[in-house]
């Protein structure tokens, strides 16, 4: 886990969802998109950042 004092911006870290709810375009219900990995299985860019930082 990333260390508080190497990473001074860092604070709590919370998803909402870690899986989208239906495939993009099926609704129009936004939320249903939050996830951080799409409903096909494939990572989206701001979920591999965080893996990035706080697993390097």
């Amino acid at each position: 886990m990333a260390d508080k004092q190497t990473k001074s911006w860092l604070g709590p870290l919370i998803f909402y969802r870690l899986n989208d709810y239906a495939p993009y375009g099926a609704t129009t219900d936004r939320e249903s998109y939050f996830g951080a990995v799409r409903s096909d299985g494939t990572v989206k860019p701001s979920a591999a950042y965080v893996k990035s930082v706080l697993c390097p």
